[in-house]
């Protein structure tokens, strides 16, 4: 099943940081020189209240929830899970919450903060979905999959002009992610010489 996806090996923290960092310097450099404050998009926001946040946290549910039922019929989906399986399993609770929180932080300055406020919607979500392209014809669900994520996270700042509710949803959903892949790892059975 997952035979095109067997010879990558799990991503390493070190890379995954660099790449981060380098995208998060991209937005402040682009937020100061278009708008004269680094740190622009993040100084006017406002929070969103208590309902529009359980609204969202609800959403969340709704969304993991429709994934894992549409996991059980749609061979790419689970051929997706396979390949994170490989790269973001093992690992522990707080890499877990350390990879969903900068990826969400940065990833949400970036294309929500950024793109979205000089590129639109749409343009935005476009290189996005290319951003989480993999080349092969069975994952191309995931730049889907990606391309509407951006365009509903995007309307989710738009209509809030608040980055931090994109942000807490994708999260959020990153969490998920990570927990049940590296729950399934950790359910597999092992491998033993001895046997």
């Amino acid at each position: 099943m997952f035979s095109e996806v067997r010879s990558i090996k799990p991503l390493e923290m070190r890379v995954v940081f660099l790449v981060y960092a380098l995208l998060a310097g991209t937005a402040a450099i682009w937020d100061w020189s278009s708008r004269g404050d680094p740190l622009w998009v993040w100084r006017t926001s406002p929070i969103p209240g208590f309902k529009v946040l359980l609204a969202a946290i609800l959403g969340v549910f709704v969304y993991w929830a429709m994934v894992r039922i549409l996991s059980k019929w749609i061979e790419s989906i689970r051929s997706l899970e396979g390949l994170f399986s490989q790269l973001l399993s093992p690992i522990s609770y707080f890499q877990i919450l350390l990879i969903a929180s900068i990826s969400a932080f940065v990833e949400e300055w970036f294309f929500r903060g950024i793109l979205v406020d000089h590129f639109g919607l749409i343009l935005s979500a476009v290189i996005f979905a290319l951003c989480h392209l993999i080349p092969s014809p069975r994952l191309w669900m995931w730049s889907i999959w990606s391309f509407f994520a951006a365009v509903i996270l995007g309307i989710l700042y738009q209509e809030t002009r608040s980055i931090y509710l994109p942000l807490l949803v994708h999260f959020l959903i990153n969490l998920f992610v990570l927990i049940f892949v590296n729950w399934r790892a950790y359910q597999a059975p092992r491998f033993n010489p001895t046997n």
